[in-house]
């Protein structure tokens, strides 16, 4: 008798790749999550009822404390685990407030200085975009 696949739950995650001039907004995960220790773009699960837009503004303002606008979608990721399917979504973005700073342990990093190998594997070729100048 062979048993049924397993349903897998999609996740549906908004990640925002923030400019400001020559910079990119990037942290570092924290300990006691998936890839802790390599550096992340803000960004989160969309809530019941959010747009896609409105889940990247509202993860960005309450991880880093800083105002966005979505500007455009740079590209989309699937990724597939055991038991669930990440659909990521990856837009580009400019602070309201150009000169506020983030919270920690978000920061301002040169474009240039950005390492894929330093990001979940996930992140690659957009970062390969960013490097591009694309995003901007």
């Amino acid at each position: 008798m062979e048993s049924e696949p397993k349903t897998q739950i999609v996740e549906q995650v908004a990640i925002v790749v923030v400019c400001r001039d020559d910079h990119v907004l990037v942290g570092i995960r924290p300990d006691g999550v998936p890839f802790a220790g390599l550096a992340e773009f803000p960004g989160g699960r969309l809530q019941p009822g959010e747009s896609w837009e409105e889940a990247a503004r509202r993860e960005t303002l309450e991880e880093t404390g800083l105002s966005v606008r979505v500007e455009a979608l740079l590209g989309t990721v699937s990724t597939r685990y055991e038991d669930r399917i990440l659909e990521l979504r990856f837009f580009a973005a400019s602070p309201v407030s150009p000169a506020a700073s983030p919270r920690e342990p978000f920061r301002w990093i040169r474009r240039d200085a950005l390492r894929a190998d330093c990001f979940p594997p996930a992140n690659r070729t957009i970062i390969e975009q960013i490097q591009k100048g694309h995003g901007q």
